[in-house]
């Protein structure tokens, strides 16, 4: 019998896992949700971006409306209040 491995999904570490499922049907690789960066989202608009050269397409770019699907939404803003703290803390 095979041990699951326990994956990281909560709110301020969004798991690969998590990731697959919440952007199912929203025509993203994983591998794109998990390398976007704080500078490929704005939390303004709830949108996360690929900018023209970093897709397979490398003419063009895609949005990402995060805010349509609250797991994800909650999962990028939690992950970005962590993030903003730990800048803020080492004087960023």
């Amino acid at each position: 019998m095979r041990r699951q491995r326990k994956t990281p999904g909560s709110i301020g570490q969004p798991g690969p896992q998590k990731a697959q499922r919440t952007t199912k049907g929203a025509d993203w690789r994983r591998e794109e949700v998990l390398s976007r960066q704080k500078r490929h989202f704005n939390p303004d608009r709830l949108t996360l971006h690929i900018l023209p050269g970093e897709a397979k397409d490398k003419d063009k770019g895609r949005t990402f409306p995060v805010g349509v699907i609250p797991e994800l939404r909650d999962a990028i803003l939690g992950q970005m209040a962590v993030t903003e703290a730990l800048e803020k803390k080492q004087g960023r």
